[in-house]
Order: C-alpha cells, then structure tokens, then sequence
C-alpha cells in the first residue's frame, strides 16, 4: 500500500504567497520523477560518471525542473505535483517531500506503463488543466509551461472549437512536457515507450482522436553522457545543473553566459 501522501505543509497549497483552497485551483503542473538513488536513476551516464554521480546530476537535473515550475508559479495560480516513482513506504515519502519546497503535493507514480501513470498523475492532480513534465529537463523554461497553461485556458473558452493536446518535443523523438484539459489515455494508445517514435505516435492518436495539438519549443531530456555535453553550452551558470557538473570537475568554461 502507498503511504499517505498529499501536500507537505498541509492541505492547501501555497500559492502566489498566500494559501489556496486544492478546490480553488484550476490547473496544476505534475513533475514525472524518482528519488536519487544510487543505480536507480540515470543508469546510462555511467561509466562516464560514477552511479553516485549520476545521482547527484539527477537531483540537480530535478531540481532545474522544480525551479522552473516555481517561477511560472510567481506568475499563474497553479498546483504543483512531485509523481514520485518507487515511493513505497514512509522513509521514501519523506525524502520524496524534502526534494520540494513547501507547498508542492508529493503523490506515488502507479500504472502499469508511462502512459498509464501520467493518466493517474493527471487524475491525482485534481485540476482541469494538467501540465506534465520530465524531471530530467535541466532547460525546461517557465515560458513553455506558461504557454502550455494559457493556451488550455484560452481554449477552454471557445467550446466550439477541438480539445488542445500540447506537446513540448525533445530531440530524441520523444516528448518532455503533455497538457491536456481532459483524459489523456486516448493519446498514448500503441506508444512505444523509450523509443525514437514515441511523439509522432502521440501526435497520430491526438489528430485522430480529435484533439488539436500544438508543439512547444523542442528540448534536450538527458538519458546518455552525450545529453550532458551537448547541454554544456546551454546551461546557466547559476543553475543547480552547473552547479553539479562544476562538483564533478567539468569546466564553467563551457556553460552559457
């Protein structure tokens, strides 16, 4: 059985800094992740870095994410979800909430694929407007997700017109980010997961399931050392990312202005 879970500090979130009733809110951003644990997260950076390093790049990669979602917070109303993978008994609960700052809801991941826990993810969030992100996104912007947010919302108002499914791509085939304001099991029927086809197949259920898609900016997820390079000249300095990549010995040389 899963361990009680819901919000940190609470049963309201913090919002805006202020408290807001769960019921209040209209939408919520779920971040998808795992706790860092030692050959548990990120397995295919290694050998280029020890499975402890590994981890600690994840924590710093789920951090960027955590931070993104916070400053698209400061502008919009929204709840925000930490889907916590293998979160099993009350020790991982509690290090699943100190991954978050106050305020965030910490729920287990359940479902038999990826589609079938970000459908619970989405239904867990109990909100209207549901954004999904990847936690291994370090460059994900509070842009993208304010866009994905007030696209539904404006959508939401012109009944008439096709239910918006909005995708942010990653270069590897796949996607980063999902919202939808409705059921997103019509969009994953026959997806191959961790495959090079697993956005276009999203995209044929979407345009056959009558949904409109709109594709967001593409962005790097990082699965192999080869991610963590190419992301070097994109990261900012200040970044929890740079941060651990600097601890491990990799240049500030190399990383964005």
């Amino acid at each position: 059985m899963s361990p009680r879970c819901g919000d940190r500090d609470g049963d309201a979130p913090t919002v805006n800094g202020g408290r807001a009733s769960f019921a209040a809110l209209d939408a919520a951003v779920v971040v998808m992740g795992k706790l860092p644990r030692p050959g548990r997260v990120k397995t295919r950076l290694t050998p280029a870095v020890s499975s402890e390093a590994a981890a600690s790049l994840y924590r710093a990669f789920f951090a960027d994410v955590v931070r993104a979602v916070d400053s698209a917070g400061e502008e919009m109303s929204f709840r925000r979800v930490f889907a916590c993978a293998e979160m099993d008994d009350a020790a991982a609960l509690a290090e699943a909430r100190a991954m978050v700052p106050a305020g965030w809801m910490v729920e287990p991941q359940e479902g038999r694929d990826l589609g079938a826990r970000m459908e619970m993810a989405r239904i867990r969030a109990r909100a209207r407007s549901v954004v999904i992100v990847g936690s291994d996104v370090p460059t994900l912007s509070s842009a993208g997700i304010l866009r994905a947010l007030r696209a539904l919302e404006a959508r939401a108002r012109e009944p008439e017109e096709k239910p918006l499914a909005v995708l942010g791509p990653s270069l590897d085939g796949g996607f980063y980010l999902i919202a939808a304001d409705r059921p997103m099991t019509p969009l994953f029927g026959g997806v191959s997961w961790s495959t090079s086809t697993v956005l276009a197949a999203t995209l044929e259920n979407a345009r056959r399931e009558g949904f409109d898609p709109l594709l967001l900016e593409p962005a790097r997820d990082v699965d192999d050392w080869e991610d963590v390079e190419a992301l070097f000249g994109t990261l900012h300095p200040e970044s929890a990312s740079a941060a651990a990549l600097r601890a491990l010995g990799f240049g500030a040389s190399r990383l964005a202005p």
